[in-house]
């Protein structure tokens, strides 16, 4: 199995505490303010809602905007468990879009599209879902069908154009389409093991 590799800066630890602060601040449905500059709010409007995207739906071609807003309206919904997929997606998509997009704007964006995705639904729902996703990803079984299905779809296909704001000149300068770095994305945000043959 892949040992998990350190992005920049510091990027992975960042990225660990990013993704429990967020999940803090969702839960208690702190609001961020206009003077908070969150940059979330703007990547998550640029989208249409596509509704709750499932199973075969979700593609590589999704930016972490599109699988977040997807979330919100499974969450909203109540379809949980189909939110889960797209959770795990999403953070395993942002967390490889910050690798890539080398800057401390575009780690800090993994937390808060999370963060402003699950404020945007009620406290009830929100606790409900967390409480599915935590279930899920705990049993060993249901955290091994989540990171199958994860890599069955593959790493992204797009550009991470969201982050571009952020992308100062020439800091997009690692590859586009590594390998390497996708395995450090799934490893690092969802704990998958990167050494098992999947068929599509």
């Amino acid at each position: 199995m892949m040992t998990e590799s350190q992005p920049q800066r510091g990027g992975d630890r960042r990225l660990g505490v990013a993704i429990a602060l967020a999940a803090t601040l969702a839960l208690s449905g702190y609001a961020w303010g206009p003077a908070d500059d969150n940059p979330a709010r703007a990547w998550l409007a640029s989208v249409a809602d596509p509704g709750c995207t499932a199973g075969g739906a979700v593609t590589n071609r999704q930016t972490p905007p599109m699988l977040y807003r997807a979330l919100a309206s499974c969450v909203r919904a109540q379809h949980y468990q189909d939110g889960v997929l797209l959770f795990a997606r999403a953070g395993s998509y942002s967390w490889y879009d910050a690798l890539r997009v080398d800057s401390d704007e575009a780690r800090e964006a993994h937390s808060l599209l999370l963060a402003e995705t699950l404020k945007s639904v009620d406290k009830r729902r929100r606790q409900a879902f967390w409480m599915v996703a935590k279930a899920t990803l705990a049993d060993k079984q249901g955290h091994q069908a989540i990171c199958q299905r994860i890599q069955a779809i593959g790493k992204p296909a797009y550009l991470p154009d969201y982050l571009s704001s952020f992308a100062t000149a020439g800091a997009l300068t690692r590859p586009l389409d590594d390998e390497a770095m996708w395995k450090t994305a799934i490893a690092g945000y969802m704990h998958c093991p990167t050494d098992v043959l999947v068929i599509r």
